[in-house]
């Protein structure tokens, strides 16, 4: 694996330590901008900024086919083992 997409909650917390663990990992990183929910707007923003700068994640809307088609992300979720 090379790249990972995001989503999720909470973009200021869990979804920012999730980048970080990826990009330590020398992972591309993407994260799904309309797919992630906060609890501080105005953290949720700074932390994308920061992610993108610091990172170098690309924030994507999931409709932009950008973040993956949905036959890649269900392949993807098979080859991890959630599901069908």
């Amino acid at each position: 694996m090379r790249h990972t997409i995001l989503c999720g909650q909470v973009t200021e917390q869990c979804v920012l330590y999730s980048a970080l663990d990826a990009h330590i990992c020398h992972l591309e990183v993407t994260v799904a901008e309309d797919a992630v929910a906060h609890i501080h707007a105005d953290l949720a923003q700074a932390t994308l900024k920061m992610m993108h700068t610091n990172m170098n994640a690309e924030i994507v809307d999931s409709g932009s086919g950008r973040a993956g088609s949905q036959s890649e992300i269900r392949g993807d979720r098979r080859r991890m083992g959630y599901g069908p």
